[in-house]
């Protein structure tokens, strides 16, 4: 059985809508599971990281959120291609 390619996805328009709201690109390729998890992480960091910003460990934390939607953006933007 062939693999069957998804129709009418474009990756620019995958990767632009993961830039302007994290997951946002995940959303579009119909992959609600993989937009729920890296919605998740992203509160998740993003809290721990201004609850201990006065330790200076949140700068840690808070460059997690950079990491997670750079990679939503660079899934978003793979995954349509295929």
């Amino acid at each position: 059985m062939e693999k069957q390619k998804k129709i009418g996805t474009n990756p620019l328009y995958a990767a632009v809508l993961s830039a302007m709201m994290m997951g946002g690109g995940q959303i579009y390729n119909r992959q609600l599971k993989k937009f729920a998890v890296i919605w998740l992480a992203s509160v998740f960091l993003t809290f721990i990281g201004l609850l201990t910003l006065i330790f200076l460990v949140g700068f840690v934390f808070l460059f997690g959120v950079f990491v997670v939607w750079a990679y939503s953006i660079y899934d978003a933007y793979t995954q349509a291609s295929k």
